[in-house]
């Protein structure tokens, strides 16, 4: 409010600033007040002032548009949880509130900005809060924009009937079945999609949302050579060192090799260099003592079904790891170990089965 009693030139300049709190390595406090404070500013029509020449206002709506597009998505992880959930309801409510108050004309520029961490926050994030949030923030862009965005209104009505606040309220609900629908829509999106699956939601702290996320990139591969990336990727998250990025990469590849073979969207037999490689996770976790210590009941489970999903796929596999799968896993000294050599055992002997079956 003391801004809009500042003439537009000094007006301007205090938006310059507050954009400029919003910095990488600022703290969440940071975030959220810049957020709220772009968000009142867009109410006051303050964040593109028509005083501004074309090549100042192209600037300012790009730096607009990429600050809010960080800030959807901004998590911080601390632990066992993460701090940042008010950062991107913020966020969302800023988008809301400079859709509303901006003329068409000044937001075509930065739609393909806006959109896709938009529609990332309401079909996979983790709070109902920020999904409904960026799910009000759509409606209220895309109806004021569709045209812009689409050319026609009739895939914007498509857009805001699917992603709309009921069907973004189940956690489930929007990422298994909104969040396909999506990526039906436009192949960036799909991308966007897939692209925050893999960078963020199969390393996240909450085994919940590693599994459903798992669950979800498994539908969001739409053709063969999306799948064959994905593959590869999860293949190589199976070897880090972090516990929840190694968990959320066996899921995701046992989820998605099931969906290869069940759509067939590659040939099977696969070629020789995929086929190596998903038979190769296992037995080099095992080896490697990955599947045990913190987290290694988890571990145990997710690697389970990719030898479950290898047995599908009837991959054929080297002599060598034949043997190493007829004697079995390691034994350890934990009885948890045990639990988890017993899952192991029973999963190498249906992979054994379909071997010979191959």
């Amino acid at each position: 409010r003391i801004a809009t009693r500042l003439p537009p030139a000094l007006a301007s300049d205090v938006v310059a600033q507050v954009l400029a709190l919003a910095a990488p390595a600022a703290s969440v406090q940071t975030w959220h007040g810049a957020c709220l404070a772009i968000a009142e500013c867009a109410r006051h029509r303050l964040v593109l002032p028509s005083v501004l020449a074309p090549v100042e206002h192209d600037a300012r709506a790009q730096q607009v548009a990429h600050v809010l597009a960080d800030a959807l998505l901004y998590d911080e992880p601390r632990g066992t949880y993460s701090v940042g959930s008010n950062v991107r309801e913020a966020a969302a409510f800023a988008c809301w509130a400079l859709a509303r108050a901006t003329p068409p004309s000044s937001l075509v520029a930065v739609l393909g900005v806006l959109l896709p961490p938009l529609l990332t926050t309401a079909t996979l994030d983790r709070e109902a809060t920020c999904r409904r949030a960026a799910a009000a923030a759509l409606q209220e862009l895309v109806g004021r924009q569709g045209a812009a965005v689409f050319g026609s209104t009739a895939r914007g009505i498509e857009l805001v009937t699917t992603v709309d606040d009921a069907a973004v309220a189940s956690r489930r609900h929007a990422a298994l079945v909104v969040a396909p629908h999506v990526a039906q829509m436009s192949a960036d999106w799909r991308s966007a999609l897939v692209a925050h699956i893999e960078a963020e939601l199969l390393a996240h702290w909450d085994r919940a949302v590693r599994v459903l996320a798992a669950q979800a990139l498994a539908l969001l591969v739409a053709d063969g050579s999306g799948a064959r990336a994905v593959l590869l990727k999860a293949v190589e998250g199976a070897q880090s060192s972090d516990v929840a990025r190694r968990h959320g990469s066996l899921l995701a590849a046992a989820a998605v090799l099931e969906r290869v073979v069940e759509e067939q969207l590659l040939p099977l037999p696969l070629d020789h260099e995929l086929p190596e490689a998903l038979v190769d996770v296992v037995p080099h976790a095992e080896q490697s003592r990955m599947l045990s210590g913190r987290g290694g009941e988890y571990l145990r489970e997710a690697a389970c079904e990719l030898i479950t999903a290898v047995a599908h796929a009837k991959l054929t596999m080297k002599r060598q790891q034949q043997q190493h799968q007829q004697t079995g896993p390691t034994s350890t000294s934990t009885p948890a170990a045990s639990g988890g050599q017993s899952q192991l055992a029973a999963a190498f002997t249906r992979v054994r089965a379909a071997a010979a079956a191959a």
